[in-house]
């Protein structure tokens, strides 16, 4: 299957979370590495994509009115409903309600809190920052209750929300108290395993030139792919 969509990031969560989804979709994409240390994020070309300058990105060119989102999450749910039943449970049913609780849940008490954290550390305010970093792991230690006799955190099924906790389990792997957590400790070392995980969190590594179901891309490709619009 041609690819429809080019995903542009950098090796960051928000990046990794959206690689994870599209290679659990499915969708054919090629990754488009964007170098964060070198500035590439605020040339003209990037900019005439994305102008807030923040990745990741996803270009759609498919159908009659191909599209440009810019913010993760939209993404992630913009990938769910393109591939039905692939990232959330069938819509209307309880159980995508609890899906969208708990990955909601993961995107604002633990993943917002923990960004928070990483701002306060870097801007030098260390107290504040350990004070966040805490509140966002004792949200994430909800983690254990979802996952008692459940395959995944909404159930059997893998859905957005072991996409938001893997990659905040895996950056604070070394960190988190896993003999408390031990149904979290099983989802993890299972989760860490699984193949799109595998390849989402390796997508916009410098090191690997492979990953991708299409060859990786260039910036310049991706401008000269698409007409873009103002946004």
């Amino acid at each position: 299957m041609e690819a429809r969509c080019y995903l542009m990031g950098a090796p960051t969560g928000n990046c990794q979370r959206v690689a994870i989804a599209i290679e659990e979709a499915g969708v054919p994409y090629h990754p488009v590495r964007i170098g964060l240390r070198t500035g590439e994020h605020h040339s003209d070309a990037f900019r005439r994509i994305n102008p807030r300058a923040q990745v990741p990105v996803l270009v759609d060119l498919h159908g009659t009115h191909p599209f440009v989102l810019t913010q993760s999450n939209a993404i992630m749910l913009y990938l769910a409903d393109m591939t039905p039943g692939s990232l959330l449970p069938p819509i209307g049913t309880p159980e995508r309600a609890v899906a969208y609780e708990r990955f909601m849940f993961m995107l604002t008490d633990v993943i917002a809190v923990y960004h928070a954290a990483n701002f306060m550390a870097a801007v030098e305010h260390g107290a504040s920052a350990d004070a966040h970093r805490l509140k966002s792991m004792a949200a994430f230690a909800h983690t254990e209750k979802f996952l008692a006799g459940s395959t995944n955190i909404c159930g059997n099924q893998f859905t957005l929300a072991d996409v938001c906790a893997v990659t905040i389990a895996a950056r604070e792997e070394r960190n988190l108290d896993w003999s408390k957590l031990p149904n979290t400790r099983r989802w993890f070392d299972e989760t860490m395993r699984r193949p799109s995980v595998i390849r989402g969190m390796a997508t916009f590594n410098e090191s690997d030139k492979s990953i991708g179901s299409e060859p990786q891309a260039s910036l310049a490709e991706v401008s000269s792919a698409f007409r873009f619009k103002p946004q």
